[in-house]
């Protein structure tokens, strides 16, 4: 299994071009991201709190991937659907600040964020494999949050 926490950089912006916006899949461009998941697996989304909270973070879903596909744009070829049965998304609006569970990852790397603020955006733009003790600390995090239907 190779779960990751994925960074939705453009979240804000996408949701106000679009205020009903449901992601449920995922475009890359990276091929080697594309080769390391697979369907089963989930990709941890987080956001920034937004133009009110720009210095916190949050969870805004859990997308289980169903299936893959090379069906995107050209430079995101790389299409990640997630299962709409399974995959979860959380309310970003009533969530506290994330930061404090993203500086407890320690990634499959082993390399910790030691970013703070705004700046943990450099840390994960990266696409981040995440360790089995990584997972079980998001499952058990997101089980008290609110989820968006």
């Amino acid at each position: 299994m190779t779960d990751c926490l994925m960074y939705w950089k453009y979240y804000w912006s996408d949701v106000e071009e679009n205020p009903n916006l449901r992601n449920i899949g995922w475009h890359t461009g990276s091929q080697y991201f594309f080769g390391q998941v697979k369907p089963g697996d989930s990709l941890w989304v987080v956001v920034s709190g937004g133009a009110e909270y720009p210095e916190e973070w949050r969870l805004l879903q859990r997308l289980v991937i169903k299936s893959l596909e090379e069906d995107g744009p050209v430079d995101a070829p790389f299409h990640a659907i997630g299962n709409p049965e399974t995959t979860e998304h959380y309310d970003v609006q009533t969530q506290p600040d994330f930061s404090s569970i993203l500086h407890q990852l320690e990634f499959a790397s082993g390399r910790r964020i030691t970013l703070d603020g705004s700046l943990i955006g450099r840390a994960i733009q990266a696409i981040r494999p995440l360790a089995d003790k990584d997972i079980a600390l998001l499952e058990e995090y997101s089980r008290n949050l609110k989820r968006q239907p």
